[in-house]
């Protein structure tokens, strides 16, 4: 009887810790930012001058692919998303990101991200 009890009890946490929603956040919503998330907006607009002011796109690139990382993980990690940019393209969602740096230099770069997908959401959900 205690076998098949302790089957039960088992295969009961099993399912609970399947159907439980994983988040990469802990109770206050932190979590930990990587790579060129945690540079500031006025670098990436460094970046994006250099870009466009000299052709050298090598440092905007490491941004921009950051930026698709991270938008691939929202997508992937958002239930019931599909894609979170589906109503526009990088190139909308680059300058969105740009004129929110050059608003806000002192912010870090994953600020701006999140402040496009933000943007975004409101756009899905009828908001203005």
């Amino acid at each position: 009887m205690s076998r098949l009890l302790g089957f039960c009890v088992s295969l009961v946490l099993i399912v609970v810790v399947i159907n439980h929603p994983a988040f990469a956040h802990d109770k206050k919503g932190h979590y930990a930012v990587l790579g060129h998330g945690t540079e500031s907006c006025g670098t990436f607009i460094e970046a994006a001058n250099e870009g466009q002011y000299q052709n050298n796109w090598k440092k905007w690139n490491g941004f921009y692919f950051w930026t698709v990382g991270y938008l691939s993980g929202y997508n992937r990690y958002v239930e019931g998303l599909h894609n979170i940019i589906a109503n526009t393209d990088m190139r909308g969602c680059m300058a969105f990101v740009e004129q929110y740096c050059r608003d806000n230099p002192l912010k870090d770069y994953d600020s701006a991200v999140n402040a496009l997908i933000k943007e975004i959401e409101k756009s899905r959900n009828g908001e203005s």
